[in-house]
């Protein structure tokens, strides 16, 4: 690959990218979620919101909550790490932008837009990785780019497990697709360290451990 080629495969990659980000976030301009109408169709993400505020509110991630039963409190039984996810990538966000005045829920609720963006560039590199050539990558890079089930899939405020375990699940294929093609050590170790994690988020997982 010379320096010119290189150069105008990575240009075409920014822009389909940038293009890939821009469709994921269209819906949000649609939605006017700075007028507070966020369109919260699912039960889990109505549920992690309030969890997520709750936290907040408290400093701290709550175990039991009221949800669903007030006056009673019932012990969360939920897989840890997504609950921890949600309030510390807020906290990061706050602490790094400390005047920002954002909602929290906001902030939130685009996470799960980063995260399929984050997926498509991981998709595209991995590609890429294996056949090192230009024309299949950017094969996938075109076949990627989101529409409407991809948008839906990562609507604004759909705060359920289902955009992180996605993530996880194409982050630990991609590593054993590369490790597959040049093993390594550190492809080992990641893919290892995604699963785990992975366990940890995922409410299906029948183990003592997870929940």
């Amino acid at each position: 690959m010379n320096k010119k080629n290189s150069k105008s495969f990575f240009s075409v990659i920014v822009i389909l990218s940038a293009l890939s980000l821009f469709w994921l976030t269209a819906h949000l301009f649609e939605s006017y979620p700075w007028l507070g109408q966020y369109p919260q169709r699912d039960p889990d993400s109505v549920l992690f919101a309030r969890l997520l505020e709750q936290s907040i509110l408290r400093g701290e991630v709550i175990a039991r909550d009221s949800y669903g039963c007030f006056p009673y409190e019932v012990e969360l039984k939920f897989a840890p790490f997504y609950r921890h996810f949600l309030f510390h990538a807020t906290s990061i966000f706050f602490t790094i932008f400390p005047d920002c005045g954002f909602d929290p829920i906001s902030v939130a609720g685009c996470l799960p837009v980063v995260f399929a963006w984050l997926t498509f560039l991981l998709v595209v590199f991995t590609f890429f990785k294996i056949a090192q050539r230009q024309s299949l990558a950017l094969l996938i890079a075109f076949c990627s780019l989101p529409g409407l089930t991809a948008s839906s899939l990562s609507f604004f405020m759909k705060l359920d497990y289902d955009f992180l375990i996605s993530f996880f699940i194409w982050s630990w294929v991609c590593a054993g697709a590369i490790f597959l093609a040049s093993p390594s050590g550190i492809i080992k170790i990641t893919a290892g360290i995604t699963a785990a994690i992975f366990l940890r988020t995922w409410a299906g997982a029948d183990l003592k451990s997870v929940v």
